[in-house]
């Protein structure tokens, strides 16, 4: 086992040897340390809209697409363009807010991105999501039932429970 790390500077930038992580990303090949571990760096240069996610993953992802070794669901995607045109359904059936620093889009694995579990967590694919169960509902603990008014549940004798706006 290495020494123990003394702070978040200590953290290696080359993952183990050879180039910094982030300069497998063209965009950011020339980016030096200091100025990619600067906090204002990182927001200046966040990933906000859609559209920029989109033009991101145009210059990222390979022409060909690995198939998936996990989620069969996924076997229909297998060029950069079918990912950027599911990535957009995605986005449109689940819609989210989309904020992704450089950080985070230079740890994804690019090269194999229906498996990378960084895409997984923060650029849905509309092939990946799985229908809601047909008993879901809204009001999965009968909060409505137990509320005489709105803001209020009142479920047990001695307790309320005040919902704010």
């Amino acid at each position: 086992m290495g020494a123990a790390l003394k702070s978040r500077n200590d953290l290696p930038s080359t993952g183990g040897g050879g180039d910094p992580y982030w300069r497998k990303i063209k965009a950011w090949e020339n980016v030096s340390e200091a100025e990619f571990m600067s906090y204002r760096w990182q927001v200046a240069n966040t990933v906000e809209r859609k559209s920029k996610l989109l033009d991101f993953l145009s210059a990222v992802l390979p022409a060909k697409i690995p198939a998936s070794r996990i989620d069969e669901r996924l076997h229909s995607v297998r060029s950069r363009e079918d990912f950027l045109r599911d990535v957009e359904e995605g986005m449109r059936v689940a819609p989210m807010a989309v904020r992704l620093t450089p950080h985070i889009l230079s740890v994804a694995d690019w090269s194999d991105p229906l498996d990378d579990p960084i895409r997984k967590q923060f650029v849905p694919l509309a092939s990946a999501i799985v229908q809601d169960h047909p008993q879901l509902s809204l009001d999965s603990l009968h909060e409505t039932d137990d509320s005489p008014v709105p803001g209020l549940v009142h479920r047990y004798p001695e307790k309320v429970l005040f919902l704010g706006k």
